[in-house]
């Protein structure tokens, strides 16, 4: 699973969301949109944060509490059962 995290450099909601994703053990990369524009091109986004799983845009802008609750629920799902799929890692 891929996550991306595209925001603008000036967002406050950015490091909600990486400590968020880092919490529940959800690995993520941030792209500051202003450094990779074809970002906003492909997906449309024009504001910030975003979350973008697997190349598909599950919410722009900082969503609802529920819906970001349900979206990093969701996430921590997959990722669960990736590392269990995965197995454990050698040292």
């Amino acid at each position: 699973m891929k996550v991306l995290v595209p925001v603008t450099r000036s967002c406050g909601h950015r490091p909600i969301l990486e400590r968020k994703l880092a919490e529940m053990g959800i690995e993520h990369e941030v792209k500051y949109v202003e450094d990779h524009p074809g970002l906003q091109e492909r997906f449309g986004v024009t504001t910030s944060p975003n979350l973008i799983v697997d190349d598909t845009l599950i919410f722009a802008g900082w969503p609802e509490a529920a819906e970001l609750k349900a979206s990093l629920e969701s996430l921590e799902a997959r990722a669960r059962t990736e590392r269990r799929e995965e197995g454990p890692r050698k040292a």
